[in-house]
């Protein structure tokens, strides 16, 4: 009888434990759960601010931070697989977006430099004559290789595709068409390198008008070239005005 009993409190015992165990361990997976939950909440959040502001690189900072914080609590237990797996799948997806955000800001920087600088040599480039068109020459190579572009020993087809994905082709082209000129006042008229030039920039800026007056310039048509630039003026100002 005592034997009977002794082993039934034990039995009974034993199953309240597990039950109190189980439950603690449902409420820490609970807890658990909500914590992951709260920290994606901010993740997306800071996420979607990075995205409105993709430069501002302390917002996919605070994203990342969010989202780690979120797998650090759902690797640590309590937390379902599914659950877990959502938790990975925006992580990586934030460092994807971080990455193209730094490489595109990355770009957009080296674009606007060498646009500077091509601006600074057209400006300057009276000054720099005096040392004779060779100097402008080298200038301008430099300018284009320091944006990564050895316009002389890629093809024509190559670096025109690089200018064309640039957003700011249009500026780029126009250096070209300078670069073009300096090449041409160095005597080369009859051979290829500034003729390569004009058509790299043709091709990287294939706007009608200035297709068209690039090849009046290449053949030093000079009524096409005023007759060009006077359409041009004319489409600027609008109809029914005259160039201001």
């Amino acid at each position: 009888m005592y034997l009977a009993v002794a082993i039934l409190a034990a039995t009974i015992l034993g199953t309240v434990g597990y039950l109190v165990m189980e439950n603690d361990r449902r409420q820490r997976g609970s807890a658990a759960t909500g914590e992951v939950a709260r920290a994606l909440e901010e993740a997306r959040l800071h996420r979607g601010e990075a995205r409105a502001a993709p430069e501002d690189f302390a917002r996919w900072g605070k994203a990342m931070s969010a989202a780690r914080s979120a797998q650090s609590v759902a690797r640590a237990g309590g937390v379902e697989a599914v659950t877990r797996a959502r938790v990975d799948e925006l992580l990586e997806g934030l460092s994807r977006e971080e990455a193209a955000a730094r490489q595109g800001a990355a770009k957009r920087e080296a674009e606007r430099r060498v646009v500077e600088a091509l601006d600074d040599l057209r400006l300057r480039r009276d000054d720099l004559v005096r040392y004779g068109w060779n100097r402008v020459d080298e200038e301008y190579a430099r300018a284009f290789r320091d944006f990564g572009l050895e316009v002389d020993s890629l093809s024509v087809d190559d670096a025109a595709q690089r200018i064309r994905g640039s957003a700011r082709s249009a500026e780029i082209s126009a250096g070209l068409d300078d670069w073009a000129r300096i090449r041409r006042n160095l005597g080369l008229a009859e051979t290829e390198p500034w003729k390569r030039l004009s058509h790299i920039a043709r091709l990287a800026d294939p706007d009608p008008l200035k297709t068209r007056l690039r090849e009046a310039w290449q053949k030093a048509d000079v009524e096409a070239l005023r007759g060009l630039l006077a359409a041009g003026l004319r489409a600027r100002s609008g109809p029914g005005r005259g160039p201001a």
